[in-house]
């Protein structure tokens, strides 16, 4: 019996069929840190961002929030944190609370809740937090908040501390939204994204990028669009093997 390579691929490289979306963006990612690339996309995208080069930074699964949590090592910080993002009368409400694990309750199921440590709010509970937040609006802004701590646009680049351009890549799936189980809230990934970046981490100057395979035609607001043809077709393949070689000219046909 002949092995699946051999019945089906005829011998071809995987690279030929590959249909995972990390790996093409991880593809991305690496041209972008080599040759003269990193200006090339921003003159693609016609983004005006100077690069400082001893801020600039590029990021494959971006999750600033996440670990910015990880490195607070005062429950009060945390506290404040949090407070910082609900509505006045919570804030009062949640600052009141003594008990470390009284205050974790009011985000976590009593299951997971943490007796000592106030927890990453990315760990609440959807279904605890529609328990607590009655009102739609305000589960809408709480369950933001928490879902910014989850989220991990593909890649993103700091042209600056202050300046960033977020990059959403698309090959065979659509944009993803959140949902929550019998309640009208929807929040797609962009506005997520837009959200973590301007609201959370407080980088007023972000432009956002969505890359597919074909232009869409769904409106998809402030956010620019372009597709792998037209960013692989301005890179600069210089001292590239190959492999790089093979995988962006199969998105140049």
């Amino acid at each position: 019996m002949g092995n699946i390579l051999n019945l089906l691929c005829d011998n071809k490289t995987y690279s030929s069929i590959n249909r995972e979306e990390r790996n093409l963006v991880a593809i991305l990612y690496h041209l972008l840190l080599v040759n003269n690339n990193l200006q090339l996309f921003l003159n693609e995208i016609e983004c005006q961002f100077p690069v400082k080069e001893d801020e600039m930074g590029i990021y494959f699964e971006y999750a600033f929030a996440r670990d910015l949590w990880k490195i607070i090592e005062s429950n009060e910080k945390k506290r404040e944190v949090i407070c910082n993002y609900m509505t006045e009368n919570r804030k009062d409400e949640l600052r009141n609370i003594e008990s470390i694990e009284e205050f974790n309750s009011y985000f976590v199921s009593n299951k997971s809740v943490s007796k000592t440590t106030i927890q990453n709010p990315g760990r609440w509970n959807v279904s605890k937090l529609m328990e607590t937040f009655n009102n739609e609006e305000e589960l809408k802004k709480v369950l933001l908040f928490k879902w910014a701590f989850n989220i991990k646009p593909d890649i993103v680049i700091h042209t600056s501390l202050k300046e960033a351009v977020c990059i959403e890549c698309k090959l065979e799936s659509n944009i993803a939204t959140y949902t929550v189980k019998n309640k009208s809230i929807k929040v797609f990934q962009t506005e997520l994204q837009e959200y973590l970046m301007k609201q959370l981490l407080g980088i007023k100057d972000t432009e956002f990028v969505l890359i597919s395979y074909k232009s869409t035609t769904k409106n998809t607001g402030s956010i620019k669009q372009s597709t792998w043809k037209d960013i692989f077709s301005k890179m600069n393949l210089q001292g590239n093997n190959e492999f790089i070689k093979r995988w962006v000219n199969r998105y140049l046909q």
